[in-house]
């Protein structure tokens, strides 16, 4: 069964919190109240440090190498601010899971639904969040059974759909997802978080022609920290946003060369292939 702990903090992590920072502060500017739902909330937070204080190697790569420089992404200021009320240190020793980091920048009037089906991971996350009288815990799968819990109470917000991926079928259960999620939910955006490996481009590319039909603009924002040829597990990945809030393409645009820039290791990822191409938004409109 796949763990986050292991992970938190990585690459993967990094994107996906900046994407979803940048998502929830575009939405607050819309008339309240907003609807944040996960598939997959995991732990609500999670340690990041070795018992000497050193980070694991997952986060030395990942939040390591931004939270050192910090101060040169201003618009990540609420994601950073998360991650220090935290860990109020030099070196952070916990990380924020996106439950709580988006419980940091929603408004009062806001609603938080998640879903976690692991048991220890769901009551880490009451733990954390169980005291947010505007949040829904609830163990179960989230690919089937959010969709069934819209209410359409609230007309704006955003879904985070981010399954492990340890299963070959669930890119066709997060599609299926997202069918039912427009059905019942329209006007909402929706986040779907994806790895990149070396020998997924058709795949990859079966997926974005898919979530095309369900969005008026389809945006694919990717970080590859590696040449797609080398030989690791996962060498990047990317967040496919459905309908997000006005401004998004244009703050990603400006956002994503220079978090890439920030990621990239500065011994092993400077040939050609990695410098040419470390990161990719992509836009579809119907």
């Amino acid at each position: 069964m796949y763990r986050h702990d292991a992970h938190a903090g990585n690459h993967g992590d990094v994107l996906k919190h900046a994407v979803l920072t940048l998502l929830l502060d575009r939405l607050r500017s819309a008339p309240g109240p907003r609807l944040y739902a996960e598939t997959h909330a995991g732990a609500g937070v999670y340690r990041i440090a070795s018992g000497s204080g050193e980070p694991t190697a997952s986060a030395a790569e990942g939040i390591g190498r931004l939270w050192a420089r910090r101060a040169e992404l201003p618009e990540l200021s609420a994601y950073f601010e998360a991650i220090g009320t935290l860990s109020p240190t030099e070196t952070p020793s916990l990380y924020p899971g996106s439950p709580w980091l988006a419980s940091r920048l929603l408004a009062p009037e806001d609603r938080l639904l998640l879903f976690e089906i692991q048991e220890d991971q769901a009551a880490r996350l009451q733990d954390h969040l169980g005291g947010d009288e505007r949040t829904a815990i609830l163990r179960g799968n989230g690919l089937a059974g959010l969709p069934e819990r819209l209410s359409g109470r609230e007309r704006t917000g955003l879904i985070l759909i981010d399954p492990p991926y340890s299963h070959p079928r669930e890119d066709a259960l997060a599609f299926d997802c997202i069918t039912r999620i427009r059905a019942r939910w329209p006007s909402g955006a929706i986040a779907l978080w994806y790895p990149r490996h070396a020998d997924d481009h058709d795949r990859h590319q079966r997926r974005l022609t898919r979530l095309r039909g369900q969005a008026r603009l389809l945006l694919s924002a990717e970080i590859k920290l590696r040449p797609m040829s080398h030989a690791v597990c996962m060498l990047g990945s990317g967040v496919a946003i459905l309908d997000g809030p006005d401004g998004i393409e244009e703050a990603l645009g400006a956002l994503l060369p220079r978090v890439a820039a920030r990621l990239l290791r500065p011994s092993h990822d400077t040939t050609e292939e990695a410098s040419r191409v470390p990161w990719r938004l992509g836009s579809f409109r119907q």
